[in-house]
């Protein structure tokens, strides 16, 4: 029978917040991943899985663990006299993005909640410009790897491949559905997603 195009009236059971989660639903309501029900209380948004709300919490914990040895190596830095004063180089959102082959939209939200590095450069470059650290984007990618990433590794196309994570149980990093998707390298690794 072919489809009419109607999507499925099968909607996704709603999930609710415990424990970390719960502790950090104003983070979820932030991140785009949750929102205020009638009654004020905060509710994950229908796309969000009890394996997201997983990867939300390791995403958490491994930010704030780096944050605070970053912080304890060097003080912190700001704008772009920092960036030049600590011989760091910058790149553009652009480049960055680029780089890690996401969307733009995707590194604004990466800088925006911590998981890069980004400056504002306006006095070095046009008004209200922001450059991603270089160190930055060489930590993250150690640690992460985007489906573009991986779809140029392996030479397969995005689609298939996203299946193939997927169904190996590979999380992704846990942000709005809209954005480019991100996975943690070691758990590709360990599921040698990338060997053909």
């Amino acid at each position: 029978m072919p489809s009419e195009g109607i999507a499925s009236s099968n909607p996704q059971k709603s999930l609710s917040l415990k424990g970390f989660a719960k502790r950090n639903a104003e983070d979820l309501l932030y991140r785009g991943l949750a929102t205020r029900d009638a009654g004020g209380g905060i509710v994950p948004l229908n796309f969000v899985t009890q394996k997201m709300l997983d990867a939300y919490e390791r995403e958490k914990k491994f930010f704030r663990a780096g944050k605070n040895s970053r912080e304890k190596a060097k003080p912190s830095a700001y704008g772009a006299d920092n960036v030049r004063a600590s011989g760091q180089s910058g790149l553009s959102i652009g480049d960055a993005a680029r780089q890690l082959k996401v969307t733009v939209k995707t590194v604004g939200y990466l800088i925006q909640h911590g998981m890069l590095c980004g400056v504002d450069t306006s006095e070095l470059y046009r008004r209200g410009a922001t450059v991603v650290t270089a160190d930055s984007l060489t930590q993250f990618q150690k640690n992460f790897i985007s489906l573009g990433e991986l779809a140029e590794i392996t030479q397969r196309p995005q689609g298939a491949f996203s299946m193939k994570l997927r169904n190996a149980n590979v999380a992704l990093l846990a942000m709005p559905h809209d954005l480019s998707r991100i996975y943690w390298r070691e758990d590709v690794n360990a599921n040698r997603i990338t060997e053909k």
